[in-house]
């Protein structure tokens, strides 16, 4: 599998040869591989990019030449690729693109939210401090500021919290538990939420306090001690999630408004008319009775006419606007049962809202400047990386796979590598109930057959475990089983024995010594060997036939100085 490794390592080297490429004195050439150059920089680069335990030995000339010839070899591919492909196919392009967008919206997202939600070293003390106390707190989230205001004067009136919070609360399961949360911890709450309720009186309500989630108001029925379950150190991980976690989500809100507010989508009647029409879909009747039924049904998407691609279906004031062909190119990326299902408008607006959200991080990436030269560098390696992928899986895997011969020949020249092991089948049982299996053992020594055995004791214990004839049973895959067959002779009842809290005995039924297996009994294993075995075999030689065709030239003397340079920094280049 060499040759397959070095293509498919874990970190793409090949990618970052091409970046190096210096003459100066202080980045010598070590190889060149036709008109490229392989320097001092780039191998020590491509060492550092690796992942530290999957770092080769690089103490020893051998184990550079080795590295070495890593890095030329996955030149020597993408050369290949390239001249094979000097075009990403269209699926591949389709990938990078979604690929682009994933890493700006995850570039979006820790700049603008987990970069702007600090947990202080304050903020765990003051909450560390706040464990000394479980609370029992019943609590209302109400979107609209003005309705929140209008609960807390019917707090205030006399009304009762449960029935209020069941008719205004979003959260807190309130249609059951009327806001109720029962005794809680901190941290539960949004930071300044959950210092109100509980540093607030027992008895009081607190709020509303007004967050990007909405405005909080909570009741603080009653308090008792409670014992932190570590120190502040110990337990320094878990606070800081604690207060992370409903500072991240309203942090995440109060963006994902924002930046909605500003782009100002509209969604016309027509639009949602020809949406709700063309994406209509009834679950079929094997997947009704499934919970996950619309997540496991296959979704097709719906054909449209040239006229209506063209329909504006996302109306943006600010930002370029969606047609009914752009909505249904990124609904693609989506799993389909995200997708418009054409029962209810609502559904309809929350799909949309879905994908809004996703564009609008891409577009505060770019415009905060992070689609830039070295993230177009990064694109660019990943597509070095994808075309060489596919070229090998679609060009080199295919051609280099074994004919049925080859597989034959391979089976042939590797038999003892097919030699199982000795096997025995066991009859089996096994309970919990020590007493109850000794009694089952002296029936079975006795002569009571299996099945006689079964019955009668399944009746006292219905956890009775019962195998009547295992599978063959190889030896050395279970060293306590041999063990306690070892000595048995077909028909012999072993000792009891117990693992873990299971007790048991086995009957040996029968032994088979070591084999060489049959090709009939084992040609899908013989199979899958083969192949890796024959497409490295292969692969190897075509990178060698290529590295004679690029030209490949390796300067010893340079490789051989290399123990100077510093493998946990990065070589300067003039």
């Amino acid at each position: 599998m060499k040759a397959v490794q070095v293509i498919f390592s874990a970190v793409f080297l090949v990618t970052v040869v091409a970046m190096g490429c210096g003459g100066g004195s202080k980045d010598p050439v070590i190889a060149e591989v036709g008109s490229k150059k392989i320097t001092a920089s780039t191998f020590s680069e491509s060492y550092l990019m690796m992942k530290p335990d999957e770092r080769p030995d690089l103490s020893t000339l051998e184990g550079k030449r080795k590295f070495l010839d890593d890095l030329i070899n996955k030149e020597v591919m993408e050369m290949a690729a390239f001249e094979r492909y000097p075009e990403l196919v269209e699926r591949q392009k389709y990938r990078l693109k979604r690929y682009r967008e994933k890493e700006l919206t995850s570039m979006a997202t820790r700049a603008l939210i987990r970069s702007q939600v600090p947990v202080t070293e304050e903020m765990k003390d003051r909450t560390y401090k706040n464990m000394s106390r479980e609370r029992h707190l019943r609590a209302m989230l109400i979107v609209d500021p003005d309705e929140a205001d209008y609960v807390l004067k019917k707090l205030n009136e006399g009304e009762e919290f449960g029935s209020l919070a069941k008719d205004h609360s979003v959260k807190w399961v309130s249609d059951v538990m009327e806001g109720d949360l029962g005794w809680r911890g901190p941290g539960i709450f949004p930071y300044p939420v959950d210092i109100a309720a509980w540093e607030g009186e027992v008895g009081s309500i607190v709020g509303p306090i007004r967050m990007p989630m909405g405005s909080y108001l909570v009741q603080i029925l009653d308090e008792r001690p409670a014992e932190p379950s570590g120190s502040r150190e110990d337990l320094d991980g878990l606070i800081e999630q604690k207060l992370m976690e409903p500072l991240y989500l309203n942090r995440q809100k109060g963006v994902q408004d924002s930046l909605k507010e500003y782009a100002a989508p509209y969604f016309s009647a027509e639009a949602k008319a020809l949406l709700m029409m063309k994406f209509h879909f009834e679950l079929p009747e094997e997947y009704a009775a499934s919970e996950f039924g619309y997540l496991d049904a296959e979704r097709v998407m719906p054909t449209f006419t040239s006229e209506e691609e063209q329909l504006i279906v996302v109306d943006f004031k600010n930002g370029q606007d969606w047609t009914a062909k752009d909505f249904c190119s990124r609904l693609s990326w989506y799993p389909g049962g995200l997708w418009p299902r054409g029962h209810t408008e609502s559904q309809l607006i929350d799909t949309i809202d879905m994908m809004l959200r996703d564009y609008l991080y891409v577009r505060a990436a770019d415009d905060l400047g992070f689609d830039d030269d070295e993230f177009k560098a990064k694109l660019a390696l990943q597509a070095r990386e994808m075309r060489v992928t596919f070229f090998y899986y679609n060009d080199l895997t295919p051609a280099f796979e074994p004919d049925e011969d080859e597989i034959a020949n391979f089976y042939e020249a590797n038999r003892e590598a097919y030699r199982a092991p000795p096997s025995y089948k066991l009859a089996f049982f096994g309970t919990r109930t020590k007493q109850l299996l000794q009694e089952l053992v002296a029936d079975w020594k006795a002569g009571t057959n299996f099945l006689d055995l079964r019955a009668k004791y399944e009746a006292r214990d219905k956890t009775l475990i019962t195998i009547g004839e295992s599978e063959w049973l190889y030896e050395g895959d279970d060293f306590v089983r041999d063990n306690t067959v070892a000595t048995l002779k077909e028909g012999g009842i072993s000792e009891v024995i117990t693992r873990s809290d299971i007790t048991m005995v086995f009957k040996l039924i029968a032994r088979r010594p070591s084999r060489l297996l049959p090709f009939a009994e084992i040609k899908d294993q013989v199979a899958d060997d083969a192949s890796k075995y024959i497409v490295d075999g292969k692969l190897t030689a075509f990178l060698l036939e290529k590295r004679q065709e690029q030209g490949v030239k390796i300067f010893e003397k340079v490789l051989e100085n290399l123990s100077e340079i510093s493998l946990t920094d990065k070589v300067t280049t003039e």
